[in-house]
């Protein structure tokens, strides 16, 4: 658990760091991947928006068994 939150603010601490934060605040819909992009352009913006979109799936899958197996 520590190492997931640890995680988590190193993430938010590079994100801040590597865009103005009016940037991220327009981006708010996508601010990892647009703070992706300075570095690794728009592959990296891709690669974000790519796992965002598979880390959504699996959150719904993991909500739909757990659900299941309440009934």
């Amino acid at each position: 658990m520590l190492f997931v939150i640890v995680l988590y603010v190193a993430v938010a601490i590079v994100s801040v760091g590597s865009l103005p934060l009016s940037r991220l605040i327009n981006a708010r819909d996508y601010a990892l991947a647009e703070a992706a992009r300075p570095a690794l352009g728009g592959f990296g913006f891709a690669m974000i928006g790519a796992a965002a979109m598979l880390s959504t799936a699996s959150a719904i899958n993991a909500t739909l068994y757990g659900s299941a197996r309440g009934c």
